[in-house]
């Protein structure tokens, strides 16, 4: 049976709630490209949780096509596109409160009845119902490893499903190189980057090495790798490892379905940017990234923390950092408040990005501001708001976007939780100008290259 005649079969399935009574799904998308999406749904390994509310329900079904707004309400839009995911067109689920009406007919414990029922009992109730939901429609997507098997069962050389995997990897590497590439030597060709590279010591030294290491970087320098190869790559997510030699990627699942070309971009992208931060050092000064950031990690400061296990050459630098130092909005200058606040962005906002920071462990925070890692989520967030120009100007509404995680990448999910750790210090308008600046060689705006956001008329 293959994936299309199993999203049929699914169509008609009956999803049991609980002893008693059931659903139908009968709207589900037969698009092989939503498996490794429906996927991390069923797995908590996505973004988006719909357990935290009408927003990331919002995203979901935007995810899987339905032309919503996101208006972090459970509103009539939204409640009709996820009654026509779940049991399909003109079922006569079309509002929340005949949304709510099924789940309580169904089992769920809803709480009270109201004009809004979204509270908190629903929204995770809806994310049973759909991880639920997702969990079947996964069981024959095509080529889903099992962690359980020895590392010799993922050897491309005697197991098929491995081999098509790297066949897969390595195709989309020669598809995307020469793109990768070119973004770069247009980075490295333009105004802003020259002007202020050649303003560093040895500026023109430095930019003849970057555009040699670009222009010259060979196909046989970047490779995939699965689990066989590299057992760090026993992940279902696209990841990848660069030094100053080679550039690797990992193929272990996600290389099964059509359409994440866009998510192997910018790990390549990423990664890239590695490859040259570390063969030219300073792009960047760390005293310019402690103006964006102020818990920046320097990059040698990095190196001792990951070839010394308990952390004993990081010094009094990272001590805050190192023994957990958690965050309260109480502790939020006045300011600040202020200042996001005028960008359109509530304390429910701000409270998430306290809560990642608050929730990370010691690595994650030591990864989230490492220098390096700054250097390469910075350009693959210009990129995420304009594809190919590593020289774009991150706008308020840009930001807005990213930190209302109406954007998403893992880019931007590492800086803003190195920002939430820094008590949001600069100030957002701060932040993005010194952001900017990073691009460029004289002082930015903000109000310079921003128009004011319009907001549609609710």
């Amino acid at each position: 049976m293959n994936l299309t005649e199993h999203l049929k079969r699914i169509q008609s399935l009956m999803f049991v709630i609980n002893e008693e009574e059931t659903i139908t799904s009968s709207n589900l998308s037969t698009d092989p490209k939503f498996c490794n999406f429906y996927r991390s749904i069923h797995e908590d390994t996505n973004y988006i949780n719909l357990a935290n509310g009408a927003g990331d329900l919002q995203d979901f079904l935007i995810t899987v096509g339905h032309n919503i707004n996101k208006t972090w309400k459970f509103d009539i839009p939204t409640a009709r596109a996820l009654g026509t995911w779940v049991w399909g067109t003109n079922k006569g689920y079309d509002t929340p409160l005949e949304i709510f009406d099924k789940m309580v007919s169904l089992g769920y414990d809803l709480g009270s009845r109201t004009q809004t029922p979204y509270g908190p009992k629903m929204a995770i109730a809806v994310n049973k119902m759909v991880k639920k939901i997702c969990g079947e429609l996964i069981k024959d997507c095509p080529i889903s490893f099992d962690k359980s098997k020895p590392i010799s069962f993922y050897n491309p050389k005697t197991n098929s499903d491995a081999k098509k995997l790297k066949q897969r990897c390595e195709s989309y590497i020669d598809s995307n190189l020469n793109k990768i590439k070119t973004t770069y030597i247009n980075w490295i060709s333009s105004d802003k980057t020259r002007k202020k590279i050649l303003k560093q010591p040895h500026g023109l030294n430095k930019i003849n090495h970057l555009d040699k290491l670009i222009r010259s970087f060979p196909r046989t320098k970047i490779s995939c790798k699965g689990p066989f190869e590299e057992v760090q790559y026993r992940d279902i997510n696209i990841r990848g490892l660069a030094n100053a030699y080679f550039i690797t990627l990992n193929y272990y699942s996600n290389f099964v379905v059509e359409g994440i070309e866009d998510k192997l971009y910018e790990v390549m992208l990423h990664e890239f940017s590695h490859y040259l931060d570390k063969n030219v050092e300073g792009i960047n000064t760390i005293e310019q990234w402690d103006k964006v950031l102020p818990k920046i990690i320097p990059n040698e400061t990095a190196y001792l923390l990951d070839n010394s296990p308990k952390y004993s050459l990081a010094g009094n630098l990272l001590k805050d950092l190192l023994m957990g130092e958690q965050i309260d909005y109480k502790n939020i200058k006045p300011n600040t408040i202020k200042d996001f606040t005028k960008l359109n962005i509530e304390k429910q906002h701000i409270q998430k990005w306290i809560d990642e920071w608050n929730r990370s462990t010691i690595e994650d925070r030591i990864y989230a501001c490492n220098q390096s890692e700054k250097e390469s989520n910075l350009r693959s967030i210009r990129n995420k708001f304009k594809k190919d120009d590593l020289t774009y100007q991150l706008t308020t509404y840009d930001f807005e976007k990213m930190f209302k995680k109406i954007v998403r990448s893992d880019d931007i999910t590492w800086t803003l939780t190195c920002y939430a750790g820094s008590r949001f210090d600069p100030p957002p308008s701060q932040f993005i100008n010194n952001f900017n600046q990073l691009a460029n060689n004289k002082n930015s705006n903000t109000n310079s290259f921003d128009s004011p956001i319009q907001y549609p008329e609710s």
